[in-house]
């Protein structure tokens, strides 16, 4: 499956050295050989060395294949962080197919979403992890058509499916064809589904991972879902594969075991979105721990506070980055021999000397250096459209290619990035990214809702809290009644208010639409 880019550009970044004509499966087998008996991956139940992790993912495309899986098919992939995401992640990979990497969060309402934007034929999950029986939700699922080559409950396998002896001619992708789908938390119901190529991620991945300083000897805690990019390749799991280290999969981002993880595994390097890390802030200002391997932790995926960045960098004892980005490519964060100045109040400068990013006013014309506009990019590793969504694409990239990211920006003369806002309505809760008008339409849909606006506030934990305005008809719908109503459509809890307020009337503009801003101004 190739990508939707230009191949003139792909042709360009290849002479240029931007991006080298390799993929990931041709990582995977360097990794098997370079690093071996390594261990390259622990859980709460297992440990795969480098060479099983090959191993394994090319039993588990044997597998696959046997069900039926061939190259193009795409297969919806909900994992827990996990060595079997990554085994499951080679193995689709190795069929040619493409994983669409959903969120173990994500419920009946996206994963049908999903569907209806890729028509995956297969999907693999587990049985059931933190008391939700993902069994009973593939049941309701594959009722609806969903996945009609089958369902593979990754922890039910027996173990003879790893240890039989496989030999799998072993799909040959180039290095622009399309390695996974990352899902965009953009403002569409249908999700827009993100195209990496082999070739892109690679350069994401081993880049990120030397502009880190990572080498063998590093040690990662994946707290954030590996789904998202952030966890995935900046440089996260695949990062530190890239060079030999170690990965330490966290299921579930509990602080104490968290904690503990980063002592009795001598943790490196971790990432962290802010609503984890603040928490983390409130439980070690009570309980005084020491991290003496601590040398990196990355904050992304939301705006986190000056005063908060000080406080974490204080109780940790290590060096402290910003990372901002987007799945669609673009990676700016702050490098080590940054000025503190520049830490404190950048997200910092592109990855890549290949990025090219404009400000553009109103107008749609470059702003003055230092002004605020959005910011739209192009790079080798950003992606050129969405897949099979050209309406979305006519509006989300100009003629020249570049990506208009939604986002309010400034840029300093040193090139470093600073996140003023959004252009695009978007609410951002804990590092989940989802559109307010989708939810709103929802609760329209609702007999006791006659009119609904979801808005976000600025919260030091959350990033930003949910708070519904609902003008009700009828008894006013509590905050569980909304919840409630809500499961009931099988929608993801991090969509849920975490505040409902009921109004006689909502405040409108002067052209007849609820007026967001004045509920910021009048909530108390």
């Amino acid at each position: 499956m190739k990508a939707h880019i230009d191949p003139t550009s792909f042709e360009r970044y290849l002479e240029s050295g931007a991006l080298q004509s390799s993929t990931l499966l041709d990582c995977l087998g360097k990794w098997a050989v370079q690093y071996g008996e390594r261990t390259a991956l622990q859980d709460d139940c297992e440990r795969l060395t480098y060479r099983q992790l090959d191993q394994r993912s090319t039993a588990l495309a044997s597998l696959l294949k046997a069900r039926g899986l061939v190259a193009d098919d795409k297969v919806i992939l909900q994992l827990p962080n996990s060595c079997g995401f990554c085994v499951a992640l080679f193995a689709v990979m190795k069929l040619g197919g493409v994983a669409i990497l959903a969120l173990p969060g994500h419920r009946q309402y996206e994963l049908l979403g999903l569907q209806e934007a890729a028509r995956a034929t297969m999907y693999i999950t587990c049985s059931e992890l933190a008391g939700f029986r993902y069994e009973v939700l593939a049941q309701a699922l594959v009722g609806q058509g969903m996945a009609p080559t089958g369902v593979i409950y990754l922890d039910t396998l027996e173990e003879a499916t790893w240890q039989a002896p496989v030999t799998l001619a072993a799909h040959s992708a180039a290095p622009d064809d399309v390695a996974f789908l990352l899902l965009s938390g953009g403002t569409t119901q249908v999700p827009k589904l993100i195209p990496r190529t082999h070739a892109d991620y690679t350069y994401n991945v081993t880049a990120m991972a030397e502009a880190c300083g990572l080498n063998a000897q590093t040690r990662y805690l994946c707290v954030v879902p590996v789904a998202h990019n952030f966890a995935l390749g900046c440089p996260g799991v695949l990062g530190v594969l890239s060079v030999g280290g170690f990965v330490h999969m966290l299921p579930q981002p509990d602080i104490m075991r968290l904690c503990e993880l980063l002592i009795e595994q001598r943790i490196t390097v971790t990432s962290l979105v802010p609503s984890i890390a603040e928490i983390m802030i409130e439980y070690l200002e009570l309980d005084d721990l020491s991290f003496d391997a601590l040398e990196l932790v990355q904050v992304g995926a939301a705006r986190f506070s000056k005063e908060s960045a000080r406080r974490l960098k204080a109780l940790l004892g290590c060096e402290l980055q910003h990372i901002y980005g987007m799945a669609e490519g673009l990676l700016c964060f702050n490098r080590a021999e940054d000025s503190e100045d520049s830490k404190v109040n950048t997200q910092g400068r592109p990855l890549s000397v290949f990025d090219e990013i404009r400000v553009v006013g109103e107008g749609g014309q470059q702003v003055a250096l230092g002004e605020a506009g959005e910011l739209h990019v192009r790079g080798p590793y950003t992606i050129r459209g969405y897949h099979a969504r050209p309406e979305i694409n006519a509006a989300a990239f100009d003629d020249e290619g570049f990506y208009r990211t939604g986002d309010i920006v400034r840029v300093d003369q040193a090139g470093n990035v600073t996140v003023v806002g959004r252009a695009k309505e978007q609410i951002n809760r804990a590092g989940e990214k989802y559109s307010p008008s989708d939810m709103e339409k929802l609760m329209l849909d609702w007999s006791r809702v006659g009119e609904c606006a979801v808005v976000g506030i600025e919260d030091r934990t959350l990033g930003e809290r949910v708070v519904y305005f609902i003008r009700p008809i009828g008894p006013g719908p509590s905050r569980r009644d909304v919840c409630d109503y809500l499961k009931g459509l099988g929608l993801a809890d991090f969509k849920y208010p975490d505040e409902v307020v009921l109004m006689d009337q909502l405040p409108l503009t002067a052209v007849g639409k609820i007026d967001k801003k004045r509920l910021l101004l009048e909530y108390p």
